[in-house]
């Protein structure tokens, strides 16, 4: 770069020049920022701007080297090449190190981790935790050397049609390489991929050999975008033929006035040209942007199969068509290995809309053992349930010692508080006169259409069980349903009264 400089005798570095590498840049980086991921930011929109600036100013100002060493314009070419890829990876070197070592010695470091420590966090401590890491750099050194063509160029519509053309070449690049990536992930995890840094980090690749091959392949491809933005420099910058005139007859019997509106007519043919090919190229880059990134994923193919019955989301019951299911404690991963149903709603959910699918997207599993009773949603929500008829027959609770009696919004009435609140001690003499008062209980899910009120009884083993970090959701004993200041349990069938209606009073706090 020093040489280059020192043989290009200065440059015009005017305000606006200095305005459009800024704005240039900045669109660069949230380019990398927003598809690549992992090496935009400041560092990249920093040396960019310097590279760009600098260099951009010394071709505007038509200071070509050629004019003052005796060399042609394909190796004066390749000292701006030179430059320009020197350049961008030496500030961007230097300004990724001094935020990493702004990392170390701020607030990012709070641990007090040495530098190989932060970056180890940073990077990953392997090669099979870091090729993701490589595998980005390499495609965006690669992205930001393609771009080499626009400090050369000085005619606005061949700039603005490049730019947009090598946008949408690394775009539909980017796509595949998700789709590729997204036969290695998890299906539950693909909503969490926003660019190609996150397809690649979420990759289930566990052998050396494979993480090598596309390491290759990325280095193929490197070489492929640089030699091909190259050669379209190359054909920009050489020299010009001279513009012969086919017919001069004709502009010698033209007036003023008819050379002025063959021009014009030239000119309007030119931008017609320009115009259409930008439409193309546009409606084609859509076409492929909706394609890869705006198209409908696996999961919207899914229509809404279950709904949740209260507001109680933990340990309230589901319906799954026309059966009850309620919450339990138990290790399922049905999501990698069983057979997804479809959406479950909460109470009053529209699961059709575009922002469900992006913010909740809460999907019902069964096994594909017809034997296992088990289902499980994963999303927002990730519980596990059985249906009700197996668990009244079970009766697990019986083992418990500990009963709870929760409100339908204890989370709610927890949120303020730094003690899990929303519920009241159960003595377990009203769970025995519970059951044998109405023993088995048929619950339907209409009986959930219209409560004024709903309250979950379960049972635990201790007090560490019934209050742990991830919300335990005991053994179901049942419920209570009230209506028109009326209790049911379980069923509007089964009405409580009398004793047992004042011993529910005492638990509840009223009268």
């Amino acid at each position: 770069m020093k040489k280059f400089l020192r043989l290009s005798w200065g440059a015009d570095s005017t305000p606006l020049n200095l305005l459009g590498a800024v704005v240039l840049s900045f669109f660069i980086m949230l380019y990398i920022n927003t598809f690549i991921g992992g090496f935009g930011g400041i560092p990249a929109f920093i040396a960019y701007a310097f590279c760009f600036f600098l260099i951009r100013s010394v071709q505007k100002a038509g200071n070509r080297i050629s004019h003052f060493v005796a060399i042609d314009s394909a190796r004066e070419l390749r000292y701006i090449y030179f430059s320009y890829a020197e350049g961008y990876i030496l500030f961007y070197l230097i300004m990724k190190i001094v935020q990493v070592f702004a990392g170390i010695a701020g607030w990012g470091n709070i641990e007090g981790k040495s530098f190989g420590e932060y970056l180890n966090g940073l990077y990953g401590t392997t090669i099979m935790e870091r090729w993701a890491y490589i595998f980005v750099l390499i495609f965006t050194i690669s992205f930001v050397l393609s771009l080499f063509p626009l400090v050369i160029i000085r005619k606005t519509s061949t700039w603005l049609t490049y730019a947009f053309c090598n946008l949408v070449f690394h775009t539909i690049a980017v796509a595949i390489l998700v789709i590729a990536a997204a036969q290695y992930i998890r299906r539950a995890d693909m909503k969490k991929v926003s660019c190609l840094l996150d397809a690649l980090l979420l990759c289930q690749i566990k052998s050396t050999g494979k993480v090598v091959l596309y390491l290759i392949l990325i280095g193929i491809y490197v070489i492929v975008a640089v030699f091909g933005s190259y050669s379209i420099a190359r054909c920009i910058y050489r020299p010009k033929p001279g513009h012969v005139i086919a017919h001069p007859e004709k502009y010698v019997t033209m007036t003023e006035d008819e050379i002025a509106e063959a021009r014009e007519r030239s000119r309007k043919k030119i931008i017609g040209i320009s115009a259409g090919t930008f439409l193309v190229v546009a409606a084609s880059a859509f076409l492929f942007v909706y394609i890869f990134f705006i198209q409908k994923d696996e999961e919207d193919r899914f229509k809404q199969v279950g709904e949740c019955l209260t507001g109680d989301l933990c340990r309230g019951p589901i319906a799954y068509g026309s059966t009850v299911y309620v919450p339990v404690d138990a290790d399922c991963d049905l999501a990698e290995s069983g057979v997804a149903l479809g959406y479950l709603a909460k109470q009053g959910e529209n699961t059709a809309s575009r922002y469900y699918r992006l913010v909740s997207a809460n999907v019902l599993y069964k096994s594909i053992n017809k034997n296992h009773l088990y289902l499980q949603v994963t999303g927002t929500e990730n519980h596990t349930y059985l249906p009700m008829t197996y668990i009244e027959k079970q009766e697990f609770w019986r083992k418990d010692e500990l009963f709870l009696l929760w409100d339908e919004d204890w989370k709610g009435e927890s949120l303020y508080s730094k003690e899990v609140t929303g519920y009241s001690v159960c003595p377990k003499k009203l769970i025995t006169r519970l059951e044998e008062e109405f023993g088995y209980v048929n619950y339907a899910t209409d009986d959930f259409k219209d409560y004024d009120a709903y309250f979950t009884i379960s049972g635990y083993s201790d007090i560490q069980q019934a209050f742990m970090d991830d919300g335990s959701a005991g053994d179901w004993v049942g419920c209570i349903l009230v209506k028109d200041d009326r209790f049911y349990y379980g069923s509007y069938e089964n009405e409580i009264t009398g004793e047992l209606l004042e011993l529910l009073h005492s638990v509840l706090g009223g009268a």
